[in-house]
């Protein structure tokens, strides 16, 4: 998988990145391995989870968050500085990702 190497690229894949590898997952059968696991990109996946029925559940990171925080990076010069805008993108993806538990 390839990582992002700026915040701005980061936020960009969280908003804009393709979920193909996650789909692939789904319809993978428990006693199924996959093969080339290290190279599925599960950037935007947050949470995997199995249930005692076997299905798995896979929750993706929120792309309009995401978007809203890419454009705060993007307009960081509008006032706000930079440190504060992420910090408050930052605190809101975590308050989403807490009260999702």
């Amino acid at each position: 998988m390839k990582y992002p190497k700026t915040v701005e690229d980061g936020y960009r894949k969280l908003a804009f990145g393709g979920i193909g590898s996650a789909v692939r997952l789904l319809f993978l059968r428990e006693e199924e391995s996959l093969p080339n696991f290290d190279k599925l990109d599960l950037y935007c996946v947050q949470e995997i989870h199995r249930g005692k029925d076997g299905i798995l559940e896979i929750k993706f990171y929120d792309r309009l968050r995401a978007m809203e925080c890419l454009e705060a990076y993007q307009n960081h010069s509008d006032g706000e500085p930079l440190q504060e805008a992420l910090s408050a993108c930052a605190k809101a993806l975590n308050h989403d990702h807490d009260s999702a538990i």
